[in-house]
């Protein structure tokens, strides 16, 4: 989703949230946008991929790195290696059953990651993004941009679904759309009918 963040969605001095930034490529691309007077706020829980964070602070000192995971409420969990990928999920489901490779992580609510308005929140976490905008509300209500991914396989295993994240995101007022158009209730139910394990799609949800 490279291209929509700089699409207008942050500007020179806004404040950013990507949850779930990997090694940085979209913190980086917000970064960029938001430029040396804004702020990124780069949440990632995999000691791996904090590392290329860190160094990418070199080039852009407004990226702020979080070594936690976002979710609900304050608390640890496990995190686990992620079928079949080299990401990482807090849902056993996901996981890869081997040994010694899950560790504990920091649990933190994005509406304590800052005080000030943000501009625009990326969320990509392998299934547990309803999670994650569970310990949003007043981001919700006041963030007008929002980029989220949407794999119903994995929201299916972190106990959720893809109709419970849409649903969470039109509860806050906000229009959700996709590279396709603007996301409807029939239209999210064609989709999901021809998903397959690994299908997925980034939401766009704006306000106003």
């Amino acid at each position: 989703p490279s291209n929509v963040t700089t699409e207008g969605a942050a500007v020179a001095g806004d404040v950013a949230i990507d949850v779930g930034a990997g090694q940085g490529e979209e913190a980086r691309v917000m970064a960029e946008a938001v430029g040396p007077t804004g702020v990124v706020h780069a949440i990632e829980p995999d000691v791996r991929a904090q590392k290329d964070l860190i160094a990418n602070q070199r080039s852009y000192p407004q990226l702020l790195v979080h070594r936690c995971a976002a979710g609900a409420r304050c608390e640890t969990r496990m995190l686990y290696p992620a079928l079949n990928t080299n990401q990482t999920s807090c849902w056993e489901a996901l996981a890869q059953p081997r040994e010694g490779e899950a560790v504990l992580v920091d649990m933190l609510p994005l509406d304590f990651v800052t005080v000030h308005p943000v501009a625009l929140v990326k969320i990509d976490v392998q299934g547990a993004e309803v999670d994650v905008l569970n310990g949003a509300d007043r981001l919700l209500a006041q963030c007008p941009a929002w980029i989220v991914e949407c794999w119903p396989h994995g929201l299916t295993a972190a106990g959720t679904s893809a109709q419970e994240l849409v649903g969470r995101l039109w509860k806050a007022g906000l229009t959700v759309r996709c590279v396709d158009g603007p996301v409807t209730d029939e239209g999210l139910s064609v989709w999901l009918a021809t998903c397959t394990e690994r299908s997925y799609v980034n939401l766009v949800a704006t306000r106003g």
